[in-house]
């Protein structure tokens, strides 16, 4: 009998570890320890929403999770340092009237995790991660505030902003992307709204397709951000005053309109 007992002990002393064992070999390790080599970019953009938004929220001391205190839109472990390790972007919302209005940045050092949020400047929204140059190096690209809506339904004006890794923090070098900007412009001059149903249509949000990094990595798709669509008449293009006010910025900003400052949104 004491043998019986003894064999019995061991035997399910073996299954306790073993499944320990096995629980902790297929859990996903907390990102604060997990490694941010780019050799992870498949693994860690396969993360869990919930894990990203439980560790960003440990980074700002916050322990309340519930969706009254914000939550994730979106996150992006992306190249943007070139030093071997992933940073990783995320679009969020403090839980105002805003949708989505918040982007940050961290980053794994040897002194632990760097934060940068762009929340402290205003209001973004994130656009793209893309290699603008072809060189191999990644911009992150955010959509910043030119007006907000003027009534319930009314589109928000922006325009995307080009940061880079400087060395030392994220550094706006739009100006170095003048054809980025034509590109964008053209588009934006190619856009016809179609004729409204109503008043007020609904709102929509666009996807144009999946961006890629600079090995062809998955890195999200560009999102048009919602507008109301302007009442046209059949046969006549007319731009939205919100999408005005964006092509005049960038007019603005490439000097190529003289009269950009008296279009208004």
């Amino acid at each position: 009998m004491n043998k019986l007992i003894i064999i019995t002990v061991y035997f399910v002393t073996y299954l306790l570890i073993s499944c320990r064992y096995a629980l902790a070999i297929n859990q996903p390790p907390d990102l604060a320890s997990a490694s941010w080599s780019v050799k992870e970019f498949s693994t860690l953009n396969s993360e869990p929403r919930a894990a990203v938004w439980k560790f960003i929220n440990h980074q700002w001391g916050n322990n309340n999770l519930s969706p009254d205190d914000g939550k994730l839109c979106s996150f992006h472990f992306a190249d943007l340092r070139r030093s071997g390790e992933l940073s990783l972007v995320v679009s969020y919302d403090g839980g105002g009237t805003a949708d989505c209005n918040d982007v940050a940045i961290f980053d794994k050092v040897s002194t632990g995790i760097e934060y940068y949020d762009f929340a402290s400047a205003g209001m973004y929204w994130y656009d793209s991660i893309e290699d603008l140059k072809g060189d191999g190096r990644n911009e992150l690209i955010v959509d910043g505030i030119l007006s907000a809506p003027l009534g319930g339904g009314h589109c928000w004006a922006t325009w995307p902003i080009v940061y880079t890794w400087n060395g030392t923090g994220y550094a706006d070098v739009s100006a170095e992307f003048q054809g980025f900007y034509r590109k964008t412009l053209t588009n934006l001059q190619g856009q016809i709204a179609p004729p409204s149903p109503s008043p007020n249509p609904e709102q929509q949000v666009i996807t144009e397709g999946e961006l890629n990094g600079a090995n062809g990595e998955r890195l999200g798709a560009r999102v048009v951000r919602p507008q109301s669509v302007a009442a046209s008449t059949p046969g006549v293009a007319q731009e939205t005053d919100c999408q005005a006010a964006e092509e005049a910025k960038i007019e603005r900003f490439l000097g190529v309109s003289r009269d950009a400052d008296k279009r208004r949104c």
